[in-house]
């Protein structure tokens, strides 16, 4: 990884635990029987957009960023009546917790990440490490268990190979949206390598401004061709590694890329509904009685299996936002106070968390969602950052990536659980996400 965003930042290492650690294998086998079920419910409820507008149009009144993106989605709904491209490419990632209560290990959903869900490539290259630490080094750190085959790469290209075919074009090119200054771009390359060596897909590489600057505006709104040294270049699929935090929009030219992309033709990975199915406050609304049966009402069972996995949750919206403040003052340590955004380090805890409920406005705060505080086992680790090995208490999360894709008739081509990856920080570290300084690329030892 680069250490920085800045044009003059060095390579280091990704930060790795050098042990593999425990994982409960009856929580990593349901969490990957729920993968499948997962994209099910993220592909309905991205199909669904009075259902998404009815629960997310109050942000455009109180989270601008969060506002636009929705204010963009209804533009879109209006001008075509569906999404423009009816084929949807789906790489999502759900992260757990393992709870232990009571001495019981029960799986429990963090979030479900809808849009550019990372390190499935770096990940791999650590579990693969982890094979190797396991028979070089200290066998007393080697527990009893077992490690999970993984094939998260080889998985991820098969769906956009896949994806890319059914767009039909010789000369088109997938398109990897990226930040400027990406410090995460080699776990992208990996899969772009792979993509070129497998199955002779080019791909390329553009932030959301050089999207808006290179487009063939004589094209649009249908084709998204991009012209670069003077070859005209049109692309199939649009995979969305940027386009989730406010930062990804520093002008209305990077909106305007935004909206290109969304009403042309190519395969989005992920559309903007289902961009929007990732919000906190879907997966809140997802935990209240019937909502997620009404998605799942042709499969009961696995309607209950989604409804079991999720942890306590307050909406803050103000008809009911009393309840939860009061709850968040009484138990401020058994609480997380989390706002509309992805990529780590955007949840409030503690005093922080009481600082905000205490000076914001009813309006403000409803743009917040409250949730219980999970409590995960620790285990002892070394972990390794820049060289340097730590050894300590440490927590892990664990995300099952799952991949889907529809067709045209509404139905899924493909939907099957992806691959793994394991995420550990000390037990003292509130937030957690690697990009975000905060975790350790790691790998799930399963035992009994």
């Amino acid at each position: 990884m680069n250490d920085t965003k800045e044009k003059n930042s060095k390579l280091v290492h990704s930060p790795f635990a050098l042990f593999p650690s425990v994982v409960p294998k009856d929580c990593f086998e349901l969490a990957c029987k729920l993968a499948p079920v997962f994209n099910l419910l993220a592909f309905r409820l991205s199909n669904c957009p009075e259902y998404l507008l009815k629960h997310l149009e109050a942000l455009t009144t109180i989270d601008e960023f969060s506002g636009k993106l929705v204010l963009l989605y209804k533009e879109t709904v209006q001008h075509f009546g569906r999404q423009p491209q009816p084929y949807q490419l789906g790489i999502l990632r759900s992260d757990y917790f393992i709870d232990v209560l009571k001495e019981k290990s029960t799986l429990k959903q963090i979030e479900l990440n809808t849009i550019a869900s990372s390190f499935a490539a770096l990940g791999q290259r650590v579990a693969e490490w982890h094979q190797v630490a396991r028979s070089l080094f200290d066998k007393s750190q080697a527990n009893d268990g077992e490690l999970p085959p993984i094939r998260n790469v080889q998985n991820f290209v098969e769906a956009m190979k896949e994806a890319h075919t059914i767009y039909d074009d010789a000369e088109s090119r997938i398109l990897f949206v990226v930040q400027p200054n990406e410090r995460n771009t080699y776990d992208q390359e990996m899969i772009r390598w792979e993509l070129w060596k497998q199955f002779g897909i080019k791909s390329l590489r553009r932030t959301l401004r050089e999207i808006e600057e290179q487009v063939d505006h004589s094209r649009l709104p249908e084709k998204l061709i991009l012209v670069s040294c003077n070859e005209r270049i049109p692309i199939s699929v649009v995979y969305f590694r940027a386009g989730y935090s406010p930062d990804d929009y520093p002008s209305e030219q990077e909106w305007n890329a935004r909206k290109i992309i969304e009403w042309s033709d190519s395969i989005k990975c992920p559309s903007l509904g289902l961009h929007l199915v990732g919000m906190k406050k879907i997966q809140q609304v997802l935990s209240e009685p019937g909502e997620v049966e009404q998605f799942l009402q042709d499969r009961p069972e696995d309607a209950a299996l989604v409804r079991s996995c999720f942890a306590e949750q307050h909406s803050m919206e103000p008809s009911v936002q009393q309840f939860a403040v009061e709850l968040a003052q009484a138990h401020p340590n058994d609480y997380v106070l989390k706002p509309q955004r992805e990529g780590g380090g955007n949840n409030l805890y503690g005093d922080r968390m009481l600082q905000l409920i205490n000076r914001a406005s009813k309006e403000e705060l409803s743009g917040y969602v409250l949730m219980k505080l999970l409590r995960p086992k620790d285990y002892s680790n070394y972990l390794v950052r820049n060289g340097v090995a730590s050894f300590g208490k440490c927590i892990s999360e664990l995300g099952i990536f799952g991949i889907f894709l529809s067709s045209d008739d509404n139905e899924l081509i493909i939907n099957r659980s992806m691959g793994h990856l394991l995420r550990t920080k000390w037990t003292r570290q509130e937030d957690g996400g690697v990009a975000a300084g905060n975790a350790f690329l790691d790998s799930p030892l399963l035992t009994s």
